[in-house]
């Protein structure tokens, strides 16, 4: 497929709308749309796109533990940097979509990236704090609260997307699954080891890895444990059920907690303590809203099973 094939559209790379995040819908794929345009016409890989999001990351975490009282402009340029970095982690994926490319392997990478871009800007905003005199064991109790609570978040975000889009799509509708079986996983696995592509083959068994870990505890989901919708009929009733809990499930995306971040520290020069109350905020009212999504979420199932069965023929 050449470039001028796949030169993107306004939202033709995006994810389905239902899944997106509005941070990302509005603003930062429109801005990675750009960067695509350009990257369409180049050799330069999606995975490629990754790492560059990673360094700018790694980038504008530097930047904002070297600031000091004396150079209150520093988190700002931090703030413009990781928003580049937030840009790129959109625009990879799209330019995958965009080349029919993408992988587990990718994905996987793509999981890791964040995990070091959010580490990124958590390690500047600790620096930054104890330069303002706030107490190194509050900085620990509150950022240590604030990272395992952004895992919950993304990591269950990240599941309930990609089950959304699994339970509402028809059977290879997309290039790649978006909810895989491990024998999916394990045979693009061997597909790179056969290839000599030994880190893609790395990158697969941490996807597989991390698919267990998604998957672990959340028993009785339809499409895990209970049958998947087989009928148009039943995915519209799946999605009319799901739609509105997906929706707000695409609040603790990891593009709105890492957008939330740079609102964060680009205000740091007026407000030093703006990190330390987004810190508090994800630890606080944002787990407060993430265990009303997962008891909301035991309810929706338990009704579209109903309504599913009420459907069957007799």
């Amino acid at each position: 497929m050449t470039a001028t094939e796949v030169a993107p559209s306004a939202t033709q790379s995006f994810k389905a709308r239902d899944v997106e995040e509005l941070i990302d819908f509005y603003l930062h794929r429109r801005v990675a749309n750009l960067v695509v345009k350009v990257l369409v016409h180049t050799p330069i890989t999606p995975n490629q796109v990754t790492v560059l999001s990673g360094l700018f990351a790694i980038a504008a975490g530097a930047t904002l533990a070297t600031s000091a009282p004396e150079r209150p402009y520093q988190p700002v340029i931090a703030a413009a940097i990781f928003f580049g970095s937030i840009v790129l982690d959109c625009a990879d994926g799209q330019l995958a979509r965009l080349r029919k490319s993408s992988s587990f392997a990718g994905r996987a990478l793509d999981g890791y990236t964040d995990v070091v871009s959010i580490t990124s800007l958590m390690v500047g905003h600790l620096f930054w704090l104890l330069q303002h005199g706030v107490p190194f064991w509050l900085t620990q109790v509150v950022g240590w609260s604030a990272a395992l609570s952004i895992k919950w978040h993304a990591h269950h975000y990240d599941h309930i997307k990609n089950l959304y889009l699994f339970n509402t799509e028809r059977p290879g509708s997309s290039d790649i699954p978006s909810f895989p079986t491990y024998e999916e996983i394990e045979r693009e696995r061997v597909e790179h080891e056969r290839a000599g592509r030994r880190f893609s083959a790395l990158l697969c068994r941490g996807f597989h890895q991390f698919t267990q870990s998604q998957r672990k505890g959340l028993v009785g989901r339809t499409g895990l444990d209970r049958p998947r919708p087989s009928s148009d009929a039943e995915r519209a009733l799946y999605r009319e059920r799901f739609r509105g809990f997906m929706r707000l499930w695409t609040f603790n995306g990891i593009g709105t907690h890492l957008c939330f971040y740079v609102v964060c520290t680009a205000v740091a020069p007026l407000y030093p303590l703006a990190p330390l109350f987004g810190w508090a905020f994800v630890a606080g009212p944002m787990n407060l809203f993430t265990l009303y999504l997962k008891l909301r979420e035991r309810q929706l199932e338990a009704e579209y099973s109903r309504l599913a069965a009420a459907q069957q023929p007799v």
